[in-house]
């Protein structure tokens, strides 16, 4: 299936009639959602493991967006971080 983000989360609710959806990606994915302000709760995890060098989360495309840090927790040694977006 090859929707636009809007489009596709409009196909699963009348096909689960579910509101909340969960988004598993890296920055190019959640960078869709983003732009149509699709996302309401952002989970950031942490692992304990320094790579030198990597892909940047966001690399350009992306307006300044304030999160409420809502929660940090952790799964063993990984850290979860909860944010939701500010309202305006």
């Amino acid at each position: 299936m090859n929707l636009e983000p809007k489009k596709l989360i409009e196909q699963i609710g009348k096909e689960k009639d579910k509101k909340d959806i969960w988004i598993v990606g890296g920055g190019d994915i959640v960078k869709l959602f983003m732009k149509d302000n699709l996302i309401d709760d952002y989970y950031i995890y942490i692992l304990p493991i320094i790579l030198g060098r990597g892909i940047s989360l966001f690399k350009s495309g992306i307006d300044k967006t304030n999160l409420n840090f809502k929660k940090a927790s952790n799964i063993g040694e990984l850290v979860k971080l909860e944010y939701s977006k500010k309202q305006k």
